[in-house]
């Protein structure tokens, strides 16, 4: 049986939206391990959009996660 070609890695960005701060990790699609990176602010006014969009810029993404928050009692957040 002949070997599938194996598709390049592609870079995964992860967003961890919280109230003051959104987390932001990296990783790729061959190792499937993703890495702390930044972390920008979010408050009253929304998130830093121009530094997100930093983010996605220096690292190129192909693909784009984002966490569902909850609370620390593992309650879905409002």
């Amino acid at each position: 049986m002949p070997e599938r070609a194996r598709e390049p890695a592609k870079i995964v960005v992860a967003l961890d939206f919280g109230l003051k701060r959104i987390g932001i990790a990296s990783g790729d699609t061959l190792t499937r391990a993703a890495h702390p990176r930044f972390t920008i602010s979010n408050g009253p006014q929304g998130p830093d959009w121009q530094a997100l969009m930093r983010v996605l810029a220096d690292t190129g993404p192909a693909r784009i996660a984002i966490g569902e928050p909850y609370n620390a009692d593992a309650r879905r957040a409002p």
